[in-house]
């Protein structure tokens, strides 16, 4: 995603408010550098940050969130045969890759 698709998001925020860019397909370097110069704050999250956050907080979504984003989770035995590492997938819906509402765009 380039700094003029950010700006075009950020052009829009208002007093009060807080900007949210998901983009599966990542951001070039010149549009990380836009919330920084932003008058309103704005976070840019790209698919790597998306997977950490789901995996870090998919338990406390409520389950609104939950049929928007289903996931199951599947354990995955290590290098060393114990189950341990703990991994997600997200089943049989694939969303807009430029940003994430809260009406999703099934393919």
């Amino acid at each position: 995603m380039g700094s003029a698709e950010v700006l075009a998001i950020l052009g829009g925020l208002r007093q009060g408010d807080c900007g949210l860019y998901v983009s599966t397909g990542g951001f070039t370097n010149e549009a990380e550098y836009e919330p920084e110069r932003a008058a309103f704050p704005a976070t840019l999250i790209d698919l790597d940050m998306l997977a950490s956050l789901l995996d870090q907080y998919y338990e406390s979504i409520d389950s609104f969130g939950r049929a928007v984003i289903p996931l199951t989770r599947i354990l995955w035995p290590t290098d060393e045969g114990a189950c341990g590492c703990i991994l997600f997938r997200i089943i049989a819906r694939w969303y807009d890759a430029t940003v994430l509402t809260a009406t999703p765009r099934f393919h």
